[in-house]
């Protein structure tokens, strides 16, 4: 499997990667707002995650 691995290119490991962080921030994202009450500190965290998606998009583009 290491040989596998060792034929992707970095770049591409590595969008790979940020995708896959982007896809789990999507799902955290989502389940927080299926929540019945919002507090205050459910913002807090729906700001924090939705922050991060945006830096890891922009790593993406600078990667492509």
């Amino acid at each position: 499997m290491a040989a596998s691995q060792s034929s992707i290119p970095p770049a591409s490991e590595r969008l790979y990667d940020l995708v896959a962080q982007h896809a789990a921030l999507d799902v955290a994202l989502q389940n927080l707002h299926q929540k019945r009450f919002f507090s205050a500190a459910d913002e807090l965290e729906a700001a924090r995650l939705k922050k991060r998606k945006l830096q890891l998009k922009d790593l993406m583009r600078s990667i492509k």
